[in-house]
């Protein structure tokens, strides 16, 4: 009896794997994905400027500082100003009555390729192109046409200034 109960059980339990029914085809499954993907831009390559005084040591210059903006969409970029960053200890900084300038020149192919800025007041904005859009800047300080010392001239030293600007992409 133990036999014929193994026996059945036997085959009751391979019939059920001959005959279970299989997936005949495949069916598709997804895992989906979704997100806001953001306007962006980045720098990369920045390379210091140099600065000059003029003979009477009232007035700096700097020109070639370069830097590269990469963005995802178009834009556009303004000055926002000429800082002193640091100087020799004599020099008391930028008196009332300093004039800065700075203007930013974009090499990338754009229409309006260059942005002016001036501590009179004056701004204008340059565009951004997507993709990689090489910058560079010139700035100036006058602190006035006759040197009196401790007020207006730059002493002898070591100066850093920035040129800050912002970049504004499209939406």
């Amino acid at each position: 009896m133990l036999h014929r109960i193994l026996g059945i059980s036997a085959l009751v339990a391979f019939g059920g794997l001959v005959f279970s029914p299989m997936a005949t085809s495949q069916q598709p499954f997804a895992i989906p994905f979704s997100g806001d993907v953001e306007a962006n831009c980045t720098q990369s390559n920045s390379i210091t400027g140099t600065l000059a005084a003029n003979a009477a040591g009232t007035r700096i210059d700097g020109s070639n500082g370069q830097i590269t903006i990469t963005c995802t969409v178009g834009g556009s970029y303004q000055i926002t100003a000429v800082e002193r960053v640091s100087g020799p200890s004599e020099d008391t900084g930028d008196a009332t009555g300093t004039t800065k300038t700075a203007t930013i020149t974009n090499a990338a192919n754009v229409t309006d390729s260059s942005a002016d800025w001036s501590s009179n007041g004056s701004s204008e904005s340059g565009e951004i192109a997507a993709g990689q859009n090489p910058l560079t800047a010139s700035m100036s300080v006058d602190r006035g046409s006759v040197p009196t010392p401790g007020l207006n001239y730059f002493p002898p030293g070591n100066y850093t200034y920035e040129v800050r600007f912002t970049v504004t992409p499209s939406n």
